[in-house]
């Protein structure tokens, strides 16, 4: 394939270095719950509630129960920590920054001047801007490893490939990581045998935002209906550098091992997608709701990859770099399903929970030019179905109100060894007058994952185990007309 023959499978750019394709089926398909200052506080569970312009991405029926023209702006301060234990070594990480969450305008009949008949008391249409996914993060892993280095890993993939046929592999060569013995036939690593000091720094930011144009109508005002038509604009980037040192830096410099060694990858991956969402909310009676919705794939017709490769050790004074790659793809991420029900107790307070079903071994890739057969068997193989809870709670008092959320996604890896389990907690707090309101909230979300920097077959590092924390402060303003 293309691709592989530019940039190693073993995915020195990807968090889970055993499948680049399901590590990309993962990060592109795998969402938190992120919007405006009161979805967020409440956990996201606005499936069976509405009126809400960050829930018309989840349930579009939400647009139903607006009774007036509604506009609002969101922004987000976040701060990342993340932790790496390897080989008994504790790396920490951390960044905080700005975001523009949110954003929305609803327009329903009276504001369009449109008179209805037949049951249909409002109909509604918005336009939306949401944050579907942030990709700011930074890792760094750093410990002692007594057994082997990176060069052990070309030297077995070069012999089980019969020579340098891939891209990673010549560089490897070139860079003086891996060395050939005629009188044994084979390929052996120059690492030092004793013991290295390796670390990897991996940095990523972008994005996934998506434009929606949602369209809803209140029945009886028992029944309420909405579609949503998605345009997610996908914006990925990724530097990792990884580093390998001897641990005995006074031994004399021979043929034998290097003392140091640099890898440096890059990827970008843009493009844009298409989905439609529809969604219904059953308002039983005063006190009980149902919901439900349907996401169709989101199909990312147009996405590009731009890579390139960097190699060096203390045997070479420049580094060596590879071609760079280019390759164009589409993507299939999972079909969504949200059932919900939510407890409304006059206008003093509310409960609400969502249940999401999303099966991550159904992503699928394809492409003009070549056959991904392989990778999505993989992705069959090393992804499954999860379930994702999301439970909010509302009180009010006057014009002031209180809220709290959690919620919890499933790890959508079918091995429990990369875990990637996410819990989150909120709180939050409200003001409303008759035409604006302004609400805030704070959240947190964990999550654990597993990471080998790398791993071929019989040579791969123990893992390190990643501890991910993010923290957010959401202000949104909004106005009613």
């Amino acid at each position: 394939m293309k691709r592989i023959l530019f940039i190693t499978v073993l995915s020195f750019i990807s968090i889970y270095s055993y499948s680049q394709y399901a590590t990309d089926a993962i990060r592109y398909s795998n969402m938190l719950h992120n919007g405006d200052a009161r979805f967020m506080a409440m956990g996201g569970a606005f499936g069976a509630l509405g009126a809400n312009i960050s829930g018309l991405s989840y349930n579009p029926a939400g647009i139903g129960l607006f009774r007036s023209g509604d506009a609002s702006v969101t922004f987000a301060f976040t701060g990342s920590k993340n932790k790496a234990y390897y080989n008994f070594s504790l790396s920490k990480e951390t960044e905080r920054f700005f975001d523009i969450t949110s954003a929305g305008v609803v327009l329903t009949s009276n504001n369009l001047n449109l008179s209805l008949g037949g049951g249909w008391n409002n109909v509604q249409i918005g336009f939306t801007f949401n944050q579907l996914k942030n990709f700011e993060n930074t890792i760094l892993i750093s410990g002692n490893n007594d057994d082997d280095g990176i060069g052990q890993m070309f030297a077995v993939k070069a012999n089980d490939y019969g020579g340098l046929y891939t891209t990673d592999l010549e560089l490897a060569w070139d860079a003086y990581l891996i060395d050939f013995d005629e009188d044994e036939g084979e390929f052996y690593s120059l690492h030092p045998e004793e013991g290295i000091r390796q670390s990897k720094r991996i940095e990523s930011w972008g994005g996934i935002n998506e434009l929606a144009i949602t369209f809803g109508g209140n029945y009886n005002d028992k029944l309420f209906l909405g579609a949503s038509i998605g345009i997610p604009i996908l914006d990925y980037h990724e530097i990792a550098v990884y580093n390998e040192t001897a641990l005995n830096p006074d031994a004399p410099i021979n043929e034998n091992y290097y003392h140091s060694a640099y890898i440096r990858d890059a990827l970008d991956t843009k493009g844009f997608g298409v989905n439609l969402k529809i969604g219904a909310i059953y308002k039983a009676n005063d006190m009980l709701r149902f919901g439900v919705a349907f996401h169709t794939p989101t199909y990312y017709f147009d996405l590009s990859d731009t890579w390139d490769t960097e190699m060096q050790s203390d045997f070479n004074e420049e580094s060596i770099l590879s071609p760079i790659g280019e390759f164009e793809y589409q993507l299939n991420t999972p079909m969504k399903a949200i059932g919900s029900v939510a407890f409304v107790f006059n206008k003093f307070g509310l409960i609400s929970l969502d249940y999401e079903y999303v099966d991550y071994s159904l992503a699928k890739f394809d492409s003009d030019t070549d056959d991904f057969s392989a990778e999505n068997a993989d992705i069959k193989d090393l992804l499954k179905a999860t379930s994702n809870l999301r439970l909010g709670t509302e009180w009010k008092f006057m014009n002031f109100s209180v809220r709290g959320g959690y919620a919890m996604y499933g790890s959508p890896f079918e091995d429990d060894e990369f875990d990637g389990k996410k819990t989150s907690y909120s709180f939050g707090l409200g003001y409303k007058e008759k035409n604006y309101y302004f609400d805030m909230a704070w959240v947190r979300t964990k999550t654990d994952t597993q990471y080998y920097l790398y791993n071929y077959y019989e040579v791969a590092t123990n893992p390190a185990t990643i501890k991910n924390e993010l923290t957010s402060l959401v202000f949104t303003f909004g106005f009613r007309f």
